[in-house]
Formats: structure tokens, C-alpha cells, sequence
């Protein structure tokens, strides 16, 4: 469909090939183009914002000896939870009139803040959701890693004098790679394809502040029925997701 003029009859669909034009009308499109920029966006704050906690998280573990099964167990939690679930629970808490944030900012002497309802705030609102719910998975990752390291090679490090900065530096990180790939591949993919959170939280506004690749591909096929610009949209989603892991992986794996 993607590569073609899709129209729908009492017949059913009706293709007629027109090679690459709905790819060039997409790219062309500001609203694409805002789209993009948005999850990029999105993707690339999440994604870092939850590698820097995560592994935190993941080396407080690894050093607090018994009470690490129980920390491992309650951070299953968020990720046990539905994102629908989730993205309402989210929604509650940033409501203007009752929610728990502006009760507590009221409290305090401070003034309501329409969170999802600013174009400067909605993103940021919406992506500390994706953090709250997806850093245990990353902490989760990291740690399994740096539990099953060699412990050889970072106990001759501290012998030959290396600080605890350089020990992870130059010891314990570079053993650490292929978990960390793994981990931020997943979670690329993951925030990248967003949908269900902003979809329940702001539905892509105010205006097309939260609207995202994935979002606008479904609006484009199943709200305005231009099945071929979603299909085209889908696929442009595919191949920056598949170009950018493969980067990805370029740069973990270079020595």
C-alpha cells in the first residue's frame, strides 16, 4: 500500500501503483516532520535518562549484599503494570483541579501547573511516565550483567592502584558492553515506537506537541483512512528504528 493510491470502495481496497510519491509527500509533510522530531526527542532523553539511573541503580545493588533480592523485586513493580494502567495513573496524578502534584504544589504555597496541557510541558510530562516505568527494567538488565562479570580483572585493577572511577572506566564498563547493548537496544526500539502513553495522556497535543511516528501513522490509517500514507509512515518508522541500532551497535562494538 505504501507504494501505491489506496482508495476504498464497496468493493473493497483499490490500489493503483504510484512508486515513491507517498514517501516524498510524507517527508515533505511539516506535520511528519514535527512528528519525527518529537520522538527523536523522546527516544533520545528517555533512553539516557534511564541508562544513567539504571546503571546507578544496577552498582547500588551489586554493593548492598542481602537486601539487594528484595530491591530487585520490588523494582518489578512498575514493570508489572499495565502501560495503559500506567499512562492513566500518570494522567491523575498531573490533573489540574485534583491531581496529587498540584495538591502537593498548592500545599506548599506554589501555583497549579497544567502539565499536559502546555506545548512545553506535555513532552517532558510524558516521557517522566516512560522513566518511571521502564528504568527498573534497565537497572534490572545492568545489574544481571555486572553480576555475572569476572571479578579477576577488576580485583588486579584496584592491586595495581586504580581508583574506583577508573576501575569502572577501564575495567569493569568495557566487560559490561554487550548487556548495555542489549539493554539500549531494546529500550531504543521501545521509546521510539511509543504509542500507548501518549495516546492516554495527551492523545498528541496540545497541538502537535506530544504527536509522535507512531501516533500519527495510526491517525493517518484508521482516523483520516489514507491507508497509504500510514503505510508509508510505518515503514519510514521501521527503517530510522533499524538504521539507528545498527549505529547503535556500531559504536558499542568499536574498540
Amino acid at each position: 500500500m505504501s507504494f501505491c493510491t489506496v482508495k476504498l470502495t464497496s468493493y473493497g481496497i483499490d490500489l493503483t501503483p504510484i512508486g515513491l510519491a507517498n514517501y516524498a509527500k510524507v517527508l515533505a509533510d511539516s506535520v511528519f516532520q514535527e512528528a519525527l522530531l518529537n520522538t527523536s526527542i523522546y527516544m533520545l532523553v528517555c533512553v539516557s535518562v534511564e541508562f544513567i539511573l539504571g546503571l546507578a541503580i544496577a552498582l547500588m545493588l551489586n554493593r548492598i549484599g542481602r537486601l539487594a533480592n528484595l530491591l530487585r523485586t520490588l523494582f518489578l513493580i512498575p514493570m508489572l503494570i499495565s502501560s495503559t494502567i500506567v499512562g492513566l495513573m500518570f494522567t491523575l496524578m498531573y490533573n489540574y483541579n485534583y491531581g496529587l502534584i498540584n495538591e502537593v504544589l498548592a500545599a506548599l504555597g506554589g501555583t497549579r501547573i497544567r502539565f499536559l496541557n502546555e506545548p512545553s510541558l506535555a513532552l517532558p510530562s510524558v516521557m517522566l511516565c516512560d522513566i518511571w516505568a521502564a528504568t527498573p527494567f534497565m537497572a534490572l538488565v545492568l545489574s544481571s550483567g555486572l553480576a555475572a562479570l569476572p571479578t579477576e580483572p577488576i580485583e588486579a585493577a584496584k592491586v595495581d592502584g586504580a581508583s574506583t572511577v577508573q576501575t569502572f572506566r577501564y575495567a569493569t564498563f568495557p566487560m559490561l558492553k554487550p548487556t548495555v547493548l542489549v539493554a539500549l537496544l531494546i529500550r531504543s526500539m521501545d521509546a521510539f515506537r511509543v504509542f500507548e502513553f501518549v495516546y492516554i495522556m495527551t492523545g498528541g497535543g496540545p497541538g502537535l506537541s506530544t504527536t509522535t511516528m507512531v501516533l500519527l501513522g495510526f491517525r493517518t490509517s484508521f482516523y483520516h483512512f489514507n491507508l497509504d500514507l500510514g503505510a508509508a509512515i510505518t515503514y519510514l518508522t521501521a527503517f530510522l528504528i533499524a538504521v539507528f541500532c545498527i549505529l547503535l551497535i556500531i559504536a558499542l562494538r568499536r574498540e
